[in-house]
């Protein structure tokens, strides 16, 4: 089972890269032609960060790939022995039961000031 936000989170993000391609194109084509020096930098600037942008997104888009073909987003369950889950859920009775034996030290301060009003 496929994700919705997934599926359109890949498919912003393929636009995102691809939208990148004419630009980059663009500044290497200016970089080739005979322009001022001064002028090299911003754009060599420019073209470095948004070849490292377009590159993030390839990766991004590899990694939510993977992450699909990976089951995402159902994680399922794993099977094992009858008496080992009966083990498991007595100690979480356990410790639940422990548990309930405990307040925050707000309830316990507000109890005790509640106790103190009633005595006055």
């Amino acid at each position: 089972m496929s994700s919705p936000a997934l599926d359109a989170l890949l498919v912003e993000l393929a636009q995102a890269r691809d939208e990148l391609d004419m630009p980059m194109g663009g500044l290497r084509n200016l970089l080739a032609i005979d322009m001022p020096a001064e002028i090299d930098p911003p754009l060599n600037e420019h073209l470095s960060f948004l070849t490292r942008r377009r590159d993030l997104l390839v990766a991004a888009i590899a990694a939510l790939d993977a992450l699909a073909a990976h089951g995402y987003p159902d994680v399922p369950l794993q099977a094992i022995s009858s008496g080992y889950l009966q083990r498991m859920q007595q100690e979480l009775a356990e410790t639940h039961s422990a548990i309930r034996r405990f307040v925050s030290q707000i309830e316990a301060t507000q109890a005790r000031i509640n106790l103190e009003r009633d005595d006055a």
